[in-house]
């Protein structure tokens, strides 16, 4: 209650219409997952009408926390799976447990630490690459292929 919101309708392009939380509706919308809110906002020029269309964005303080990428997160149903660069092309698969997401960004709870580089595309190409690399090098030896059945070094 009382949360500010920024609202944009396609009806008015480029203006920004500023409003205030005034009720939260208690009943979440089952089919769309939605929760109504009832925004108040000044309208002297009465040009809002009812039933238009807005977009409201809220300003909400997370606070600080660790944040990846969405994209940088491998996730096969029971683990979740960053790589972790160690420099010269070299990298560590890295387990991680996930909160809440936020704008494209996942929250890290636990197995990574602040400054710590991490792939932020074609995670699924290392990923893949360090499961073959063994089987390359078997076949390339003449030795039996030892294929992880995880992430390389997580079975």
């Amino acid at each position: 209650m009382g949360q500010k919101a920024d609202l944009t309708l396609t009806a008015f392009p480029g203006r920004v219409f500023h409003a205030k939380v005034s009720f939260i509706y208690p009943q979440v919308e089952a089919s769309t997952r939605t929760l109504k809110v009832r925004l108040d906002l000044p309208n002297p020029d009465h040009l809002l009408k009812p039933d238009l269309y807005a977009q409201a964005s809220f300003a909400i303080d997370h606070g600080r926390e660790l944040v990846v990428s969405q994209e940088s997160v491998l996730d096969s149903g029971t683990e979740q799976t960053v790589f972790v660069a160690r420099g010269n092309g070299y990298f560590e698969p890295r387990t991680v447990s996930l909160g809440r997401r936020v704008a494209g960004d996942v929250v890290v709870l636990k197995g990574l630490s602040a400054g710590e580089k991490v792939v932020t595309s074609a995670v699924f190409f290392v990923d893949s690459e360090s499961k073959l690399r063994p089987a390359f090098r078997a076949m390339t030896s003449g030795e039996p292929a030892a294929v992880p059945s995880g992430h390389a070094g997580h079975n």
